[in-house]
């Protein structure tokens, strides 16, 4: 018999600081060996005596107002029979957890596969697959390991809470998801959706910058502790968004060349990169990563590569113990037309009356919206950006300040002071963000 332990432990966790992002990989396992034949899961062989069960319906978490999405792409992407089998054997011991615990953990009911062929690399693939369809199983912790003898497999879990814990940890995000809910209404656009959610979402959750607590990477974590790091975000992000009917999966990479993790969404059917922690900052929510493109998510982030371009040294660490973050499923990203600014900053062509008049009315649906910040977006079709910035704001015209004049002529409960006005320039995007006050 061959046993390998594999321990993450917080000592080892990858940790990288990024706009308060910060990255844990899940673990590998050991590389095995066997004359595959049939593969086939013995699940009714363990004594489940020592196990607690939790019902999987208490992290079903559904709302009355559109229909959820299944997440499968994970699973999809799996290639051979034993692979999946595995897959499909943890999805249904991974609610069974032990009542002891166990050092730091609790055990999850073991999967043993029967003549089967998979690999160090290939466990550590069925596990990502799996995570990566279940944001909602947050309680996986990064210790596992298993045994190879006679062709078989045997695969140990971990969990970081007992199901008691779960239970009600899983009542607490039930909980946190309706108050979340509350801001998004019925009958609107997939677009309209994931921005409700999104900025619902990042108004509780903040940055976490106690990454020794292993809360913080999961779903759980930003949900209930509203405290969270980049995985804990978007983990959450696609519970979230798949209760409102919106496909989302996370990605690896690095950003400011450091590890970290990311969504694509899928709008009216095309992919989108959106990246919640980092328009999450500590003034505020920006939408600096709302619905990207690939070309243009990779002006500031770097995609891992994807498993199959990878050795299996790679994938699991080898003998140095440091594994290489990959990939299973990122689409193609070559939609148009429906990035925050696209949608909603105003377009400023000129500084005519009817380019002022569009100014001042946004002035007024912010203020009508209970917000102090409006988006302009420079056309580049028409105006050079520098100029445009200089004429608005610094010289000639002062043109935002006629939009002001026009936008307090037509208030009756409050005024913009004009002074309060401040920018920030968004040139790659050509987007200057303009925050204002009230007199």
């Amino acid at each position: 018999m061959n046993f390998r332990l594999i321990s993450l432990l917080l000592t080892l966790i990858l940790v990288f600081s990024l706009f308060g992002c910060n990255f844990a990989k899940e673990s590998g396992g050991a590389s095995s060996s066997s004359s595959a034949s049939q593969t086939e899961s013995e699940e009714e062989k363990i004594d489940l005596s020592k196990f607690d069960a939790v019902d999987r319906s208490v992290v079903d978490f559904r709302t009355s107002l559109y229909s959820a999405v299944e997440l499968t792409k994970g699973f999809e992407a799996l290639k051979t029979e034993d692979q999946r089998t595995c897959y499909k054997s943890i999805e249904k011991n991974i609610s069974y957890i032990s009542k002891a615990k166990t050092e730091n953990y609790y055990s999850i009911a073991p999967v043993t596969l029967k003549d089967t062929e998979l690999s160090e690399a290939e466990l550590h693939l069925v596990i990502s697959a799996f995570t990566m369809d279940n944001p909602e199983v947050f309680w996986i912790h990064s210790n596992f390991s298993y045994e190879v003898s006679e062709g078989n497999i045997t695969l140990h879990l971990t969990s970081a809470f007992s199901a008691s814990e779960i239970k009600e940890n899983a009542r607490l995000m039930g909980s946190s998801i309706e108050d979340i809910f509350d801001n998004v209404s019925g009958g609107l656009s997939a677009y309209e959706r994931e921005l409700a959610i999104h900025d619902a979402f990042a108004s509780v959750c903040k940055y976490a910058d106690d990454t020794e607590n292993m809360r913080v990477y999961t779903s759980m974590g930003a949900l209930v502790d509203n405290y969270a790091v980049c995985e804990g975000y978007s983990r959450a992000m696609q519970i979230l968004l798949s209760m409102a009917g919106i496909e989302t999966y996370y990605v690896f990479g690095t950003g400011s060349e450091e590890l970290h993790m990311w969504n694509v969404v899928n709008i009216d059917g095309e992919w989108y990169h959106l990246d919640a922690t980092w328009n999450d900052q500590d003034y505020g929510i920006i939408y600096d990563y709302f619905n990207l493109t690939e070309e243009e998510i990779t002006e500031s982030h770097t995609l891992s590569p994807f498993y199959w371009e990878l050795t299996e040294d790679e994938v699991s660490g080898g003998d140095t113990g440091v594994a290489v973050s990959f990939n299973i499923f990122v689409p193609e990203s070559n939609g148009e037309g429906v990035s925050y600014y696209e949608k909603n900053a105003v377009t400023v062509t000129g500084f005519d009356e009817e380019n002022l008049e569009n100014i001042a009315q946004a002035f007024i649906s912010a203020l009508d919206r209970g917000e102090e910040l409006i988006y302009l977006y420079i056309d580049p079709d028409h105006l050079v950006y520098a100029s445009a910035v200089e004429n608005l704001f610094s010289s000639g015209d002062y043109a935002i300040f006629e939009s002001i004049e026009i936008a307090n002529s037509q208030i009756y409960y409050t005024q913009i002071y004009d002074k309060s006005v401040e920018i920030d320039e968004i040139p790659e995007e050509n987007i200057v963000a303009v925050y204002f006050e009230q007199e």
